[in-house]
C-alpha cells in the first residue's frame, strides 16, 4: 500500500479514534471514502484498515501531515475535499470530547 494512502487513513482514523468509539457508520466511511477517492478494491481498504494504529495516542501524525500536505499542494480542491470528509467524521456519531480537537490540529496542520 503505497504511503499517501496510508498517510489519509491515519489522519481519518486519527478523527474516527479521537473519542475512543468506533461507530459502524465512521467504519463504512472509512471504506466508501477510500474506495471511491483511491479506487480500492473492499479488500485493499481493509487491509489499509488493518494496516493504521489503532491507538491514537501513538500515531505518529507529523510525517503524515506532511505527507498528505505535499500530495495535495496543488489540488486545492482535493484538500477541500479531504477536510470536509474528516469533517463529517466528527459529526457522525455526535461531536465527541477529542475529535473536533483532533479535526483541528489536522486543518491547522494541513492548511497554514
Amino acid at each position: 500500500m503505497s504511503t499517501p494512502y496510508l498517510s489519509y487513513a491515519v489522519l481519518t482514523k486519527a478523527i474516527i479514534l479521537a473519542d475512543k468509539v468506533i461507530s459502524d457508520t465512521e467504519r463504512e466511511m472509512f471504506d466508501d471514502y477510500f474506495a471511491e477517492h483511491f479506487h480500492l478494491d473492499p479488500q485493499a481498504v481493509a487491509d489499509l484498515w488493518a494496516q493504521t494504529p489503532t491507538d491514537a495516542e501513538h500515531m505518529e501524525l507529523r510525517e503524515h501531515l506532511d505527507a498528505v500536505r505535499e500530495d495535495l499542494a496543488d489540488r486545492p480542491m482535493a484538500m477541500i475535499q479531504f477536510l470536509r470528509f474528516l469533517n463529517r467524521c466528527v459529526f457522525e456519531d455526535g461531536i465527541g470530547e477529542g475529535e473536533y480537537a483532533a479535526f483541528d490540529e489536522i486543518e491547522k496542520a494541513l492548511v497554514g
